[in-house]
């Protein structure tokens, strides 16, 4: 006769149960992991808002670069003057529009994709540019625009032909909080008034 051991069942569900009890994460585990996770977090999300700065920047350089192109290119082909006029400060926006003529083109720089303003605006004086009926500007200058403390410059040369500066940073961004800009300030946050500090 043959004795059965009874005993080796209850050793196996002794195992299971203690394999499951250690199956579990430890609270210095989780502690661990959580500080890793704030770690990445708090050096990643300084980098994602600087980049989405630079892409709305870029994006509205691009957008004023190629409507400059537009009404250039259109000038020459309507065979009349076209004006693009520019308007700097928090409310930036710029507009197109045939003189003479009721048709306007608006677009702000102020809303989505860009949340961009115009920093300053230099065009031979005035802040427009009057394109005559061959495509030829009455001026060129420069156009900076600005989203926080990143900013790209336009550059518009005497042919019409309109290129950006990769965005950069300006000033650190606490300064720019702090600054209130306005159309009559140029690029680096500095005033009329402190123009020979530069």
């Amino acid at each position: 006769m043959t004795m059965m051991n009874t005993d080796r069942p209850a050793k196996r569900h002794r195992t299971i149960r203690r394999a499951a009890a250690r199956s579990g994460f430890s609270l210095i585990e989780v502690v661990a992991c959580l500080a890793i996770i704030a770690t990445v977090g708090a050096m990643a999300i300084p980098r994602y808002g600087a980049a989405v700065a630079r892409y709305r920047v870029e994006a509205a350089a691009t957008r004023v670069v190629a409507e400059v192109h537009r009404v250039r290119d259109k000038s020459g082909r309507a065979g009349r003057s076209l004006t693009i006029s520019f308007r700097g400060g928090k409310n930036a926006f710029l507009t197109t529009y045939t003189v003479g003529a009721a048709r306007e083109s608006l677009v702000w720089l102020k809303a989505e994709p860009y949340w961009a303003v115009i920093n300053s605006v230099d065009l031979g004086g005035d802040t427009a540019i009057v394109f005559d009926g061959y495509g030829a500007p009455d001026s060129g200058g420069t156009i900076v625009v600005r989203h926080g403390s990143i900013a790209s410059t336009i550059t518009i040369d005497t042919a019409g032909a309109a290129t950006f500066t990769r965005p950069v940073q300006l000033i650190p961004a606490s300064i720019v909080k702090e600054t209130a800009f306005n159309a009559g300030e140029i690029a680096l946050g500095f005033s009329d008034d402190n123009a020979d500090r530069k």
